[in-house]
């Protein structure tokens, strides 16, 4: 499992108003039973739902952004 993904991911849902995070979950819910990572597959609108969190991402502020990245959530405030 790519854990930069997930936390990735549920950062991505986090910044989600209450409204849109609350239809995500409930499609995804809904969209594919929950199995063994194995066997999950996931359905047209599991995917469609996933691919939308990247239609409307509000741009990064961060400047040079492969380099500062852990830095700017890793590190102590200064």
């Amino acid at each position: 499992m790519n854990t930069q993904l997930v936390d990735s991911l549920v950062q991505a849902i986090l910044s989600l108003p209450t409204e849109e995070r609350a239809l995500l979950g409930e499609k995804l819910a809904t969209a594919s039973p929950l199995k063994a990572a194995s066997n999950s597959v996931w359905t047209e609108e599991a995917v469609d739902v996933f691919l939308a969190l990247g239609r409307d991402a509000v741009p990064g502020r961060l400047k040079n952004t492969a380099v500062n990245h852990d830095r700017s959530l890793y590190s102590n405030p200064e």
